[in-house]
């Protein structure tokens, strides 16, 4: 028996409903949503998947007939007979946002709540709760530009909860923070409850707060922050040197976070050197603020911070990445930067450091100054404290190692909507709205190390700003994430293929799925490049939505297939095959067609040959060569050893590290599982449409399901 049947209003995809549904008493289920309503066709289909018994209504609440739900709510009631009614509405926050900005209101949307009324009226509900931002609180009338009008702030909202109370229904209200129970996100909403006369109202008891507290009556923990949640192993790739630079706006969210997380809210600061206040803590003067005295001794000094940043195409939180993972892929053109920041340490003053930039401090005949770098090695023994600089000998090495290198590494989340500039990954998250998978939040990454920073006269104002940064921060990349695929689901007919998978293909590795005939896995690249469309899910390359888009399209965007059994144009000359990949390009093909020629030299001498009358395995070689003319980010190949002998073989997966050590990301589908996951970073096993086992190549080589089921052994 359930003690509390909802009605979901404006229910989209199903989170509210999720939790009503996991409400427990007991260890007993005691809530749950009979029906939900929603004008978006796409919201009401992803419900009923996710909450099948729900009655759904594909309609405008303002225009819903009632009758359909009031009877479904009645058999309900017959069987839940003691169970209490609550209308749910979350109600359309957009035009009462803050982040609408000054941006002119629909009045129509206000005015969503007024019809509620109606529901009221028909299905008699026992409570009543609403959620909204907390600006709800400010609803009033619109002027002629649609502006809210200061005078009347608040006016209609204090109207309209009286109307609502005249039904016989007490009110109250709470501004809760999701951050406060728990969660990774600082969510903050409005939460208003209306109980018939006699109900009680009991809001969730608050479990965290923002700094921690302490009392007679027990603690309460910090906010969760972020960065538990947070992967922080693929970092992505460099902002710089782009094919489509990053717009001014994104550059400019950048380097907004940059002097909010890494320089600490300043452009730069002023280090004094050999002075603490009275309770023993230094605090370094501001550039912003007027300059302590300057005494004889020169004390002052201006401390930088640098970093590491990619220099091509990739989202902002892909282009950053730390000096203690190993460096990208090094191409031909130069895409990397390194950047360290150096300062001198006097050892006599117990002092912060002085800048490089600067004359050094007097030089004693006892050497009590040296060059500061920003990585060092820790010892693990004897007591602790025992650091050396990388610049020095190392430290006794034993049988047991105990040194470490530490490094400095920051992370930043970066907010593309609105004017953000994002926030810390030691605090709980930004609030995520809907429509954010158009302009997804970027993990910025600065790392430290040893670079030097060009600045170029094709740069943009801002690009010169952020590189400028670098150098004085001593900053190493920002980076951005490849390809990702969530929940995707491909049908053909009524005969689902793949069922909602989710994988990522990290910038520069070879990722492989492996499976039996049938699985799903050329389905998942064919969806992938745009040859069939998708039931259901996102595909994501570097932040973009590209999943919509045409074939031709998402080429240009650098992604190639080489398809199961080559697709050769048997006709036509080896060369003008290899031309008819590079069909989008307006630039010349010489340089690519030497590459395709030094990777394979026997297309190179079969170049004038038609490409029918070449073996097989020249015909793969035609193939994978024809996509890299291209000139692909992520060049997906189905099969490539299909039907070829095994010394063949060997020679196609020889290229494909190759192809990969030269910068071109590898999303590999092969039979020969023992192949793919020999040279593969990453792999992923499907099975009948459903990724079932993820790893290393070398885990999944080793594990004992893959092993008899793919491997023989």
């Amino acid at each position: 028996m359930k003690k509390l049947l909802y009605i979901d209003l404006f229910c989209g995809a199903g989170g509210t409903s999720t939790g009503v549904n996991t409400a427990r008493l007991h260890g007993e289920q005691c809530a749950e949503v009979i029906a939900c309503v929603n004008h978006d066709a796409n919201a009401i289909a992803s419900h009923a998947a996710n909450h099948p018994d729900a009655l759904h209504f594909t309609e405008d609440i303002r225009t819903l007939e009632l009758s359909p739900l009031v009877h479904h709510l009645q058999k309900c009631r017959t069987k839940n007979p003691d169970a209490l009614v609550v209308l749910w509405a979350s109600l359309e926050c957009t035009n009462f946002s803050r982040a609408k900005g000054g941006q002119p209101r629909d009045a129509d949307s206000r005015t969503l709540a007024e019809h509620l009324f109606r529901y009221i009226e028909a299905i008699d509900p026992d409570y009543i709760q609403i959620e909204n931002v907390e600006e709800f609180m400010s609803w009033g009338e619109l002027d002629e530009n649609g502006k809210p009008v200061s005078k009347d702030r608040g006016k209609s909202y204090i109207k309209w909860v009286n109307n609502v109370k005249k039904y016989g229904y007490n009110f109250t209200h709470r501004i809760l923070n999701a951050a406060d129970f728990g969660a990774y996100t600082s969510r903050k909403r409005f939460f208003g409850i209306f109980a018939k006369n006699g109900l009680p109202v009991v809001f969730l008891k608050q479990t965290h707060c923002k700094t921690g507290a302490a009392s007679l009556f027990g603690t309460m923990p910090k906010w969760k922050p972020v960065r538990e949640v947070l992967d922080f192993e693929d970092e992505g790739k460099s902002i710089f040197n782009r094919k489509k630079p990053l717009a001014e706006k994104t550059l400019e969210r950048i380097y907004a976070g940059l002097i909010k997380f890494v320089a600490g809210g300043k452009d730069a600061f002023m280090v004094k050197y050999n002075s603490m206040n009275q309770r023993g803590k230094y605090v370094p003067p501001s550039l912003d603020e007027p300059c302590p005295t300057i005494a004889t001794q020169q004390r002052l000094a201006l401390a930088s911070v640098s970093f590491l940043s990619k220099q091509f195409s990739g989202q902002p939180d892909s282009k950053n990445v730390s000096v203690e993972e190993p460096a990208g892929t090094i191409t031909t053109i130069d895409h990397h930067a390194f950047v360290k920041a150096q300062f001198i340490v006097n050892y006599r003053f117990n002092n912060t450091g002085h800048s490089i930039e600067d004359p050094a401090q007097t030089i004693c005949t006892v050497g009590q100054i040296g060059v500061a770098s920003c990585s060092f090695i820790a010892n693990e023994y004897s007591g602790g404290g025992q650091l050396s600089s990388i610049e020095q000998p190392n430290p006794a090495v034993l049988t047991n190692p105990k040194q470490k290198l530490v490094t400095v590494k920051q992370h930043y989340l970066m907010n593309p909507q609105f004017a953000s500039n994002g926030g810390s990954v030691d605090k709980p998250c930004f609030t995520l709205i809907a429509r954010m998978d158009k302009m997804p939040p970027y993990l910025v990454t600065t790392e430290t190390g040893e670079v030097a920073i060009e600045v170029y006269e094709t740069d943009s104002p801002m690009t010169v700003k952020i590189k400028e940064f670098m150098a004085l921060y001593n900053i190493i990349d920002i980076t951005m994430r490849m390809l990702k695929i969530d929940e995707l689901k491909v049908s053909y007919g009524g005969i689902e293929a793949v069922k909602g998978i989710t994988f990522e293909v990290p910038d520069g590795k070879i990722v492989t799925l492996i499976g039996a005939n049938g699985a799903g896995k050329s389905t998942t690249l064919r969806s992938i490049a745009g040859l069939v469309k998708p039931a259901h899910g996102r595909i994501h390359l570097q932040g973009e939505d590209i999943t919509a888009l045409s074939p031709d399209r998402i080429v240009s965007k650098g992604i190639t297939l080489v398809p199961e059994g080559r697709h050769v144009f048997p006709d036509l000359t080896v060369l003008e095959n290899l031309k008819i990949g590079a069909y989008l390009r307006k630039d010349s093909l010489e340089d690519d067609l030497n590459w395709v020629y030094e990777l394979f030299p026997r297309l190179k001498e079969r170049s004038w040959q038609a490409a029918g009358t070449l073996s097989g395995g020249e015909q793969q070689m035609l193939a994978v060569g024809r996509a890299l003319m291209s000139r692909p980010k992520i060049i997906m190949m189905d099969e490539p050893s299909l039907g070829l002998a095994p010394i063949v073989v060997k020679g196609i997966f020889d290229i494909i590290q190759e192809i990969n050590k030269q910068g071109v990301t590898v999303l590999l589908i092969e039979q020969n599982a023992n192949m793919a996951l020999r040279i593969a970073d990453v792999g992923y096993v499907l099975e009948t449409g459903r990724i079932t086992l993820t790893g290393s190549g070398r885990e999944l080589l080793t594990n004992e399901a893959v092993k008899k089921a793919y491997l023989g052994t």
